[in-house]
């Protein structure tokens, strides 16, 4: 389900970036374009990579919060999930062996409480196979792009959650991610560490031809164009 689109509009050009930035995660581009798109980013499943996943779709949550409340949509509320609903917990029912989920939260409950916080963002992205393969992340993501199928036929375009361009834009997207970013703020608590979750202003960041040319391809013509004509934003003093 996409955004309303008083929020949409200004989601478009400053996360737009966020499907290149799994794309260049993958190992199938040139370091050197990698870095030049991302500076610093971590192919996923190396060290570092599982933070880094993390910290990333926290930035992007407190953006979202800012978007949220300066946009000040009738009747929508920002609130991630307490739980998966039940319409996910059935589709990994479906395609996945008995005690898939069970075992998914098990691993990150234990992570949590026991392991680092690289180890953690791997193990809810499932790129530390050797723990835990399928990773709850990806799974979760299909399933509300299989759920929109059923219910609608397909779906939106350009707010599809099984796309990786088009995922950010899907109402879905947010309340799934906050689900997860409370792993990460009861790991900080449980090391002490200040939990900074608040609304942060919002910037866009530069995009080279790879990224625009895969927006191009994967979003509808008027979000590609919203995003065409956005003007920059600069990113706020405190920004990391």
């Amino acid at each position: 389900m996409r955004l309303p689109f008083s929020i949409y509009k200004v989601a478009l050009p400053v996360f737009a970036h966020h499907g290149c930035w799994h794309e260049m995660r993958t190992g199938k581009f040139p370091e050197s374009v990698v870095q030049r798109c991302f500076p610093g980013l971590i192919q996923e499943s190396k060290p570092g990579s599982g933070q880094q996943f993390l910290e990333f779709h926290r930035h992007m949550i407190r953006h979202f919060k800012w978007i949220v409340l300066d946009a000040r949509e009738p009747n929508y509320e920002y609130r991630p999930w307490s739980g998966l609903p039940p319409w996910v917990v059935s589709y990994l029912d479906i395609n996945f062996h008995p005690g898939y989920l069970e075992l998914q939260l098990c691993n990150i409950e234990r992570a949590v409480k026991e392991r680092t916080l690289d180890e953690l963002g791997m193990i809810i992205e499932g790129t530390i196979s050797h723990i835990q393969p399928n990773g709850v992340h990806g799974q979760v993501h299909e399933a509300v792009s299989w759920w929109e199928t059923q219910i609608r036929g397909q779906p939106d375009p350009d707010a599809d959650m099984g796309k990786q361009h088009t995922a950010v834009f899907n109402d879905h997207f947010w309340r799934f991610h906050g689900w997860i970013d409370r792993f990460y703020a009861r790991w900080q608590q449980l090391r002490g560490e200040p939990v900074d979750d608040s609304p942060l202003p919002p910037h866009t960041t530069p995009m080279c031809k790879e990224c625009l040319q895969g927006i191009a391809v994967n979003l509808i013509p008027d979000a590609a164009a919203i995003i065409a004509n956005a003007q920059p934003v600069a990113a706020p003093a405190d920004h990391d």
